[in-house]
């Protein structure tokens, strides 16, 4: 069984969240705020969840007729400290980016505290966008906009389909996607 994340080609049972779909919602949320200069931090080609939260965020660029720029589109590691240093990196340029979707919610606490490095506010100053609603997103000021992954749907729906399996050892695989939820704090606002 596979959770959360996937190989592609690998037959088996798979649950997860529909993260195309997460990084879609984001990317919309913050063009309805009017941003049209959106970095995309932590882009990760090895795991699946990386490569579709990417794809989501070019896909509603895309409908929304605008450009991903190559050089605000940042590949590091998933940490707090590359997406401190990637942020400081980014907003130095002359035609910086007004706002940042995070490929989850470590690298956008980096985000945040990089934004308050250089004496700028995140969601008044950039706006910051994380993925998968983890508890500390709530606790933080601003609070942190994010995409809930709904992992409570995840296991429950991953236990059901284990014991399925132990029950029925050759039955068809099943592949459950959960819906995404966007969940709005105070790390977005309107475009400057």
């Amino acid at each position: 069984m596979q959770v959360s994340r996937y190989v592609a080609g690998v037959a088996s049972d798979y649950v997860g969240s529909d993260n195309r779909l997460g990084a879609i919602l984001a990317t919309q949320h913050l063009l309805e705020l009017g941003h049209q200069r959106i970095a995309y931090l932590g882009r990760n080609r090895l795991i699946s969840t990386g490569r579709d939260h990417y794809e989501g965020f070019r896909t509603a660029m895309k409908k929304a007729d605008l450009d991903v720029l190559d050089e605000w589109v940042v590949e590091c590691p998933a940490t707090r400290g590359d997406g401190f240093r990637e942020t400081v990196e980014l907003l130095q340029a002359r035609d910086a980016p007004t706002a940042i979707l995070c490929f989850n919610d470590s690298v956008a606490f980096g985000a945040m505290l990089g934004l308050r490095s250089i004496g700028l506010e995140p969601g008044s100053d950039c706006s910051v966008v994380g993925m998968d609603d983890v508890a500390e997103s709530a606790l933080w000021q601003p609070g942190l906009t994010t995409v809930s992954i709904r992992r409570d749907s995840i296991g429950q729906s991953a236990g059901k389909l284990l014991m399925a399996r132990l029950e029925e050892p050759n039955r068809p695989f099943e592949r459950v996607i959960i819906t995404p939820e966007l969940i709005v704090r105070s790390s977005t606002g309107p475009a400057q």
